[in-house]
């Protein structure tokens, strides 16, 4: 191999090794931030079975009911749709209704604001408490930040480490795959590429501040310049046509998987 190519591979190799140290945000390698707004009810009464979660349209100020979800056994899950945003992304304010079985309403919040104290956060959960009557909003950021503390946590679970690996194994499997009917050889230095380019974007989307949707976007943007140079440097002796086609349709297939995963909700960790 060519000292050029030893040196891009060595560099990549310590890159990878520098991301692997660098501590990982909850629900990673590009699972979306929590795709679920979750609502837990405190010292509710024995009727409660139903939660309905009421936002406030910015144009007109009035509540518009968003949803409603058992509660089981006392919480209740809002699936925010639209490519997973958070709440904060539909409205300002937000009250919930507590119903009973025959969905007739017991009690009311006070409105409770979703905005994020900083543009790196968003709201994450919130909690309600039937008998003060208080509704507070919690608040996370992309990196997993603390809510009370507003202090950075490392918070790697055994399923969270399951998920990022299988993620990581099926995407660069795929795109390995891919690059068979392109005449793409040796095929290792895809899955080394991919592996670096995986980290580095799963690093940016839980690190930057950036909405999940602008971040992936972004991200996906630079992973496609980054292995196609890589690509051409390895490869020369394929064609810069051959490599480019094979990098967009390899990286857009591997997003749509990973944006089908997103909606199923499989592998969230």
């Amino acid at each position: 191999m060519a000292k050029p190519r030893r040196l891009l591979l060595a560099v990549f190799v310590v890159i990878a090794v520098v991301a692997l140290l660098v501590p990982l945000a909850a629900h990673a390698n590009a699972p979306a931030p929590p795709g679920y707004f979750s609502i837990q009810v405190n010292n509710a009464p024995t009727n409660a079975k139903y939660v309905e979660l009421f936002l406030q349209d910015p144009d007109t100020s009035n509540y518009v009911l968003f949803g409603t979800s058992p509660l089981l056994p006392d919480t209740a899950d809002f699936s925010m749709e639209s490519y997973n945003q958070p709440i904060d992304q539909y409205t300002s304010n937000i009250k919930i209704s507590l119903l009973d079985s025959g969905k007739v309403v017991i009690q009311t919040s006070d409105p409770a604001s979703v905005v994020p104290p900083s543009a790196a956060m968003f709201a994450s959960s919130a909690a309600y408490d039937a008998q003060s009557g208080a509704l507070t909003v919690y608040f996370a950021n992309y990196a997993m930040y603390d809510h009370s503390s507003g202090t950075p946590v490392i918070s790697i679970s055994s399923a969270l480490l399951l998920a990022i690996f299988a993620r990581m194994l099926i995407s660069t499997t795929f795109e390995t795959l891919i690059a068979v009917p392109f005449k793409i050889r040796p095929l290792w230095k895809i899955i080394c590429v991919n592996i670096v380019t995986q980290l580095l974007l799963l690093l940016f989307v839980y690190l930057s501040g950036l909405n999940y949707v602008s971040a992936v976007i972004l991200g996906e943007i630079a992973v496609f310049v980054v292995e196609y140079i890589a690509y051409i440097l390895l490869y020369k002796q394929v064609s810069k046509a051959r490599l480019a086609v094979y990098t967009l349709v390899a990286n857009g297939a591997s997003l749509g998987l990973g944006l089908l995963f997103n909606v199923l909700r499989w592998l969230m960790g």
